[in-house]
């Protein structure tokens, strides 16, 4: 097996990538290898959009840090084709073996902040991956998850004001004064699962009215089956996974919901729609995660009442010893010594 071979397996490069050859310095304790993307083998294709395009150009050389070979620091080289998208302009090609932007190879990176997470201290994980302490800095990615509740909050919101627009007609004026109207606030903001059989038998008469307000109603309870993408309920799946068919429903569910509510027409369906597609990395992050800020404003709640209990603090070291007394789970017990 020649080097390139060795290293083209490696890295788990296939075609049209190929390692074209290898550098060695025994000086400085470094492998440098060299990638190179065969144009005749496949097509180049649009970051953006996935759509063939003919050659621009090559880039200068980037260069990316990779797992070391034995005691010899790794280095990726390549000089990334551009191409000319129809659509977007021009735009170089996604690397397979690292992150846009990124100057680490994805396997350098998971192996760093693992070691990070293992020695706690920015300083000696940097000198144990030979990096200096800004370029551990810019390891750990956290990945930003949209939280559910406010999302039910926004559609809510959708409901109540298109029911208030639609009370003030003359029609429904006059039915709300003869105390028959269908668009009483109550009646539209409870979760169907906390009706009694009563209360859901007269809910489902009123939709029987030709309401803009049940409409949109529709649209936030069909909003829910988002979160339920893939068939995994919340909760279900481990911090820290990634459900890919769980994120390519969502992603197919999100745009055919987002069609029919622009559709519609309803001024504030359609501002949560906006809205909701300016934060899809968010979504679609969660049905990765399945997690929320729960546990993070549980903490905050704790803290606030902290500082009410003590009607404040003058000093904030005085404020952070008294946090972590409460909530620090600390074992502050005294313990005899001989």
């Amino acid at each position: 097996m020649t080097d390139t071979e060795l290293y083209r397996q490696l890295l788990g490069l296939a075609a049209p990538w190929q390692v074209s050859h290898i550098e060695l310095n025994i000086t400085q304790q470094q492998v440098r290898v060299h990638v190179t993307y065969d144009f005749y083998q496949a097509p180049l294709l649009c970051p953006e959009c996935g759509q063939a395009g003919p050659y621009y150009d090559l880039r200068e050389e980037r260069t990316w840090r990779h797992l070391d070979s034995c005691q010899f620091q790794t280095f990726l080289g390549a000089h990334l084709p551009r191409i000319q998208c129809p659509t977007h302009g021009v735009k170089t090609i996604a690397a397979p073996w690292c992150e846009p932007h990124s100057r680490f190879t994805l396997a350098f990176e998971c192996f760093a902040i693992a070691v990070l997470s293992a020695t706690g201290v920015q300083a000696k994980a940097a000198r144990l991956l030979r990096l200096s302490p800004t370029q551990v800095q810019v390891l750990p990615k956290a990945q930003t998850v949209h939280d559910r509740f406010p999302i039910a909050q926004y559609l809510a919101d959708a409901v109540d004001k298109t029911r208030r627009d639609e009370n003030r007609a003359d029609e429904n004026r006059a039915l709300a004064k003869a105390g028959a109207s269908p668009l009483v606030k109550s009646k539209w903001l409870r979760s169907p699962e906390k009706l009694t059989d009563k209360q859901r038998a007269l809910f489902t008469a009123l939709q029987s009215h030709a309401l803009e307000t049940s409409k949109v109603w529709s649209f936030k309870e069909a909003f829910r089956d988002f979160f339920c993408a893939g068939s995994v309920e919340a909760g279900s799946v481990e911090a820290g996974s990634v459900e890919a068919g769980s994120v390519e429903e969502g992603e197919a569910f999100f745009g055919n919901w987002s069609e029919q509510a622009l559709a519609l027409g309803n001024k504030h369906l359609t501002k949560v729609a906006q809205r909701l597609q300016d934060h899809l990395p968010g979504l679609l992050a969660y049905l990765c995660h399945r997690t929320s800020n729960a546990v993070a404003e549980g903490l905050n709640g704790q803290i606030q009442l902290i500082k009410a209990r003590a009607r404040g603090f003058r000093q904030f070291a005085q404020f952070r010893i008294a946090i972590l007394f409460f909530l620090g789970k600390l074992d502050m017990n005294p313990h005899k010594t001989r």
